[in-house]
């Protein structure tokens, strides 16, 4: 529409005022009841020229607002572009649309989450330089060592290599864990060694050789004997191979050092394989039973235990004591001993050690001690297959006599022999019981000298004969004393036993070493001593014992009537108080 000049004469009026065109040229027109179209034309004062223009003009045109506030303004799609800084006092929707920017900062102070998402939606291609305080960058890949606590890795993916106490490089997989991760070597030497068997080395020439499990030896024996040490552990499954190379075990044997663990059930004795072109192939199986071959064409020689030596001490029952006044006393018990080239009674030498068979019982007789004058009982060691082993039992010692003869009781022999009693005769003498060879000493004479100056003699020891009773110079009789026993190491630590029991006189006479019971009174000898009963009260005699000591790798633990067996560096010891049998 064109704009038009509006002239005073237009308006009725020569001079035109605001107050006129308010009231006659504005206020007087229709008003408009709806919103304004294209082709509707507004009144403008153009540097104050009054103009028409149409509404679409306006609308067209680019306008400035400065200092002006908008009430709920509406953008019609487009664009608002803030030159510098867009201040709001309201949230900000934009509804379905976007909003877009190069940057969005955030002056929200920390301790209030700056950005707050509702979808749980993954963000892709999202570049962010912090997550929980951790560069970004870090989490592509972490340069340094990291501890994570209690983290929980999905699918996780190691890059290189693992290690630390849950990796377990074991080729044998042994150790059964179900904690730890194989590695990838030890599962390929695992199923190796299964699908290609044994791990055969070069042929051996050594005379000894200590083998590891999983190999197989070629074992040449033509110009020496070979002895093969095994491992000193073992797990389950564990093989090893031997194989004759030259076909000469015959000549030159393989010997198998077990090394303390057991072979078919026992660590003794080696087993030894004397048989040309002989292949053996052992596996271990338990504790139990050890290493068993399960090829092996020598079975009964691995499988039947050796012959092994065993010591003894054997002591028999010790003799009682005479009875009344300057009765001599009673002798020790028989005394055989083979242990360390300890002596045997009497003056012997050591005896020589058993042999025992295995699977054979062998006896054990133990002597009880005589009662007031009676014999020692008897110990014997016995079995099928050996000379038994006997002691004789230690004499009694002899009572006085009150007949006034020429003699009184003369001490009874035994494996040492009684003191001898006295008689009321002067100057009478009474003989010692005769010990016996190799296992005590006799027993001393008693005497009746002038008045009453009367001893019985001491009953004889394993290591002495009895003292003979005699007369103190100016005072009365002295009874003997007992003669002494001997010491012996084979329980481990010395210990004296078998002395004579001590005679009564007008001053008495002491026991023996070793458990000889004092003359006067009735004083038994020491309990499985074989010592002899002390003369005057008639004193019994002390019981016997028997001592077995044995190699421990050879001994079976099947006895009866032992006190608990004991042991002493390579020796196991057997102490039978009391009649007993050893399954050898």
């Amino acid at each position: 529409m064109a704009q038009t000049t509006i002239q005073g004469s237009f308006l009725g009026d020569a001079t035109v005022t605001g107050a006129k065109v308010a009231a006659d040229f504005i206020s007087a027109q229709t008003a408009l009841a709806s919103g304004l179209a294209t082709t509707d034309e507004i009144i403008v004062s153009d540097a104050g020229v009054i103009k028409r223009m149409d509404i679409s003009v306006w609308s067209a045109s680019t306008e400035t607002f400065t200092n002006k506030t908008l009430t709920a303004p509406i953008i019609n799609a487009g664009t608002l572009n803030l030159m510098t800084v867009l201040t709001v006092a309201n949230d900000i929707d934009v509804g379905a649309f976007e909003v877009r920017a190069l940057k969005f900062e955030s002056d929200q102070a920390t301790g209030t989450a700056p950005l707050t998402v509702a979808s749980t939606t993954v963000v892709t291609n999202l570049n962010a330089d912090l997550l929980d305080g951790v560069q970004g960058a870090l989490y592509s890949q972490i340069a340094a060592a990291e501890t994570l606590l209690q983290k929980t890795f999905t699918s996780p993916v190691f890059n290189t290599g693992v290690s630390g106490t849950a990796i377990l490089d074991e080729d044998n997989l042994a150790t059964n864990s179900a904690t730890q991760l194989a590695t990838q070597q030890s599962i390929k030497a695992y199923v190796d060694n299964l699908s290609t068997g044994t791990d055969w080395q070069s042929v051996v020439t050594a005379s000894t050789l200590t083998a590891v499990a999983g190999r197989g030896y070629p074992i040449n024996t033509a110009t020496n004997a070979c002895t093969v040490t095994l491992p000193s552990s073992a797990s389950v499954g564990d093989t090893i191979q031997f194989i004759d190379y030259a076909r000469n075990f015959a000549t030159n044997n393989l010997t198998i050092n077990t090394n303390s663990l057991n072979f078919q059930g026992r660590t003794t004795p080696n087993p030894v394989y004397n048989t040309a072109g002989q292949s053996i192939t052992i596996v271990y199986v338990d504790t139990t039973k050890g290493w068993i071959p399960t090829v092996d064409d020598d079975v009964t020689l691995e499988t039947t235990p050796l012959p092994y030596s065993v010591d003894y001490l054997v002591i028999a029952g010790g003799g009682g004591g005479g009875s009344g006044a300057s009765a001599g006393g009673g002798g020790a018990g028989g005394y055989r001993n083979s242990y360390s080239s300890e002596t045997s009674g009497g003056g012997g030498s050591s005896e020589s050690a058993l042999t025992f068979q295995p699977g054979t019982v062998y006896t054990i007789d133990v002597g009880a001690g005589g009662a007031s004058q009676a014999l020692g009982s008897t110990s014997t060691l016995s079995g099928s297959d050996i000379t038994n082993v006997v002691s004789t039992g230690g004499g009694d010692g002899g009572d006085r006599s009150n007949s006034g003869g020429t003699s009184g009781n003369d001490g009874a022999g035994g494996g040492s022999g009684g003191g001898g009693g006295t008689t009321t005769g002067d100057g009478h003498v009474t003989t010692g019981g005769s010990g016996t060879s190799n296992q005590g000493y006799a027993g001393g004479t008693g005497q009746h000298t002038s008045g009453s100056h009367e001893g019985g003699g001491g009953g004889g020891g394993v290591s002495a004969v009895g003292q003979s009773g005699y007369k103190i110079v100016g005072s009365y009789g002295q009874g003997g004393a007992g003669g002494n026993g001997l010491a012996s190491s084979i329980t481990g630590s010395s210990v004296t036993r078998a002395g004579g029991g001590g005679a009564q006189g007008n001053s008495n006479g002491a026991g023996g070493t070793g458990g000889g019971g004092a003359g006067g009174g009735s004083n038994a000898g020491t309990a499985n001593t074989g010592s002899g009963g002390g003369g005057g009260g008639g004193g019994a005699g002390g019981s016997g014992v028997i001592i077995l000591r044995m190699p421990t790798v050879s001994y079976t633990g099947t006895y009866s009537n032992a006190e608990t067996p004991t042991t002493d560096g390579s020796d196991t010891i057997l102490v039978f108080n009391q009649d007993g049998t050893y399954t050898a």
